[in-house]
């Protein structure tokens, strides 16, 4: 079985990464939306609860729900989706 060695360069990048969204977490709480279901959407999940940053998650049951209403009103924003990450304003 080999090890495989992860490039310093990525592991700079990761952590730079962990130090914004720590940062970012101090000034004002996220909101994560997704789907009701276990998907694309925990791996950011994990990623912020590894750095302890508040936040809560939206979940959408039905597509007239997101597409209907909240994505309607993310419009500043026409790239939009599910996954979303939500800090303030900005989506």
């Amino acid at each position: 079985m080999a090890i495989k060695v992860v490039p310093s360069a990525f592991l700079k990048v990761f952590f730079d990464i962990i130090d914004q969204i720590i940062f970012l977490s101090n000034l004002m709480s996220l909101v994560l939306g997704y789907w009701g279901i276990r998907g694309r959407g925990n791996s950011i999940k994990y990623l912020l609860e590894y750095t302890g940053a508040p936040y809560e998650v939206k979940t959408y049951s039905s597509p007239e729900e997101w597409f209907g209403k909240d994505k309607v009103a993310m419009a500043s924003n026409p790239y939009v989706n599910l996954p979303y990450l939500k800090d303030g304003s900005e989506v």
